[in-house]
């Protein structure tokens, strides 16, 4: 199925486009941009906050992917 072509809000094309285009404001793109201080994760302040951190690797993003029944991304 062709996201862009598909019966998806606006919203949702938009973040899928930016994830793809690794232009979401994360910690790690706005520390390179000295907009922030430091990259850490503000929830789990184990690591890097990137794109790959926020949506799989981030253990508060683990519990979304869980309670919305979506396993099996490991």
């Amino acid at each position: 199925m062709d996201i862009w072509k598909g019966n998806v809000s606006l919203r949702v094309k938009a973040f899928l486009w930016k994830v793809h285009r690794y232009a979401l404001p994360t910690r790690a793109f706005l520390l390179q941009r000295d907009v922030v201080r430091t990259d850490s994760c503000p929830l789990c302040a184990s690591t890097s906050e990137n794109i790959f951190h926020i949506i799989r690797d981030c253990p508060f993003a683990r519990q979304i992917w869980e309670r919305l029944g979506i396993l099996g991304y490991d």
